[in-house]
């Protein structure tokens, strides 16, 4: 069968395409649904050939040939070529769907194992629960102990810091839960996405596309994302499809990366739908930037997570764990952004700000990480003067960090103190923290493009990015 089409689309004659056919054949390149290197340089041959034919092409020829009555035979042969191109099409078609049906049989079992595996994590998890909170216990009660007896000195310092910690271990245990869950979910996410096929995909892509040419501002800004997502998305499915029959593992974390592109490309579209309604910077422009905040931390998650398991594959082990953990750390932020969005729906302003400034901390120091081994990297390759970029970015991208730490910690002290008289200063506090952290996030990305382009200027860094105070 696959024999068949493939000769059937080698065979395809370009005096049988016409310019209607170049959306179709772009967006099968686009979306990479035929990986087969010998079948890719096929397609691009016809979508060449598209473009360089007048805009016309042979519909205008049947239009032409009616219009001046010539002769039934001249009208009998551009009919033909339009029926064949009709035939093309429907080859090209069928030939990506083969090759889809191809790659779910050989990479399901791989997924159905990586959901296994997450099960068991997650089954692990209650215990470590109960132990991180009965931990906590015994440490807040040595804190309550210590003050009774007024003990003074190390005895208090060290009882408050090892409560301290409990706390945070606690912390950090419930957010693991919370991420090996949504991991779960993603997983299964991708055994869906397999049964769904590419036209779903493809119909979304052309809207996204449509929507670009027709709206303003930062709506426009989002459809583009939208795009850019499905874009990267592709590039994954088709690393997936080239990977599947000799490194089923691969191609399985691949094709996850993909549905998690295909997921900040949907939260994407939601921020683009939302901002269309804003009237100025209102609730809609709010949620719009939560959404859009989550789509920018869930996208570069998704490529910190290929990058982590590409460096295992050349067994690169540390850089692997370290690529691992920013994507931990974006996801947590992202997902910590969409909690925002509730809260905002909820009219619960006062929680949305400290989890809006600890979500922004978090993707902070993911991207301070991030560029961090990005720096490691331009380095082993010589580029020493991107890698200087990246130095000054990494520095950048923690100042914004410490600032919305401050700030969540501000906005906390507001909530506690909401029915003093005195609450005022902490909230002026908090608003300050959060524009310094804005300010220097922004920067921070202005020095890390700057870096990428060689040194030259890209704009103002204060245009880079800017996230307003709605929140």
């Amino acid at each position: 069968m696959n024999q068949i089409n493939q000769n059937s689309v080698e065979n395809i004659d370009n005096n049988f395409l016409v310019n209607d056919d170049f959306d179709d054949l772009q967006r099968m390149l686009i979306l990479n649904i035929n990986s087969n290197q010998k079948r890719q340089v096929i397609l691009n041959h016809h979508l060449n050939a598209l473009q360089e034919r007048n805009s016309t092409g042979f519909q205008n020829e049947l239009f032409q040939s009616q219009e001046q009555n010539r002769t039934n035979r001249e009208i009998e042969r551009a009919q033909t070529r339009l029926h064949a191109n009709k035939h093309a099409k429907n080859v090209l078609n069928l030939l990506g769907n083969i090759m889809w049906i191809e790659m779910q049989k050989k990479i399901q079992p791989e997924i159905e194992k990586k959901i296994v595996e997450v099960r068991e994590r997650i089954a692990l998890i209650p215990g470590r629960i109960e132990e991180a909170t009965e931990i906590n216990r015994l440490a807040q009660e040595e804190v309550e102990r210590v003050n009774n007896q007024f003990l003074m000195g190390g005895t208090r310092t060290t009882a408050r810091e090892t409560a301290e910690k409990a706390i945070a271990d606690l912390e950090q245990v419930k957010e693991g839960q919370k991420i090996a869950e949504a991991d779960l979910e993603q997983w299964q996410n991708v055994l869906t996405r397999l049964e769904k096929g590419v036209q779903e995909n493809v119909r979304k892509f052309q809207e996204a596309q449509s929507k670009a040419q027709t709206t303003t501002k930062n709506s426009l800004s989002c459809w583009k994302e939208t795009i850019t997502s499905f874009e990267i998305s592709a590039k994954y499915w088709q690393k997936s499809f080239e990977t599947q029959s000799t490194q089923p593992p691969l191609a399985a974390d691949y094709s996850l990366a993909a549905t998690e592109l295909e997921q900040a490309a949907e939260q994407s579209r939601e921020a683009a739908e939302v901002y269309a309604k804003a009237i100025g910077e209102d609730k809609n422009f709010c949620k719009g930037n939560g959404w859009r905040s989550a789509s920018n931390a869930t996208q570069i998650s998704a490529v910190c997570r290929i990058k982590a398991m590409e460096a295992r594959s050349i067994r690169k082990e540390e850089r692997a764990k370290e690529y691992a953990a920013v994507a931990e750390k974006l996801k947590r932020a992202a997902m910590s952004y969409l909690q925002t969005v509730q809260l905002l729906l909820e009219g619960k302003g006062e929680e949305q700000n400290i989890l809006y400034s600890q979500a922004r901390s978090f993707q902070s120091e993911g991207m301070s990480q991030k560029y961090r081994l990005q720096e490691v990297e331009a380095q082993e390759i010589g580029k020493e003067q991107i890698a200087a970029g990246y130095r000054e970015a990494i520095k950048t991208f923690q100042k914004a960090a410490d600032q919305y730490k401050l700030a969540a910690e501000a906005y906390t002290v507001q909530t506690e103190n909401r029915q003093k008289e005195d609450s005022s200063s902490e909230e002026n506090d908090a608003e300050s923290y959060k524009k310094k952290g804005e300010s220097f996030y922004a920067k921070a990305e202005y020095q890390a493009k700057k870096a990428e382009r060689g040194g030259e200027n890209h704009g103002n860094f204060l245009n880079t990015i800017s996230f307003n105070s709605c929140f």
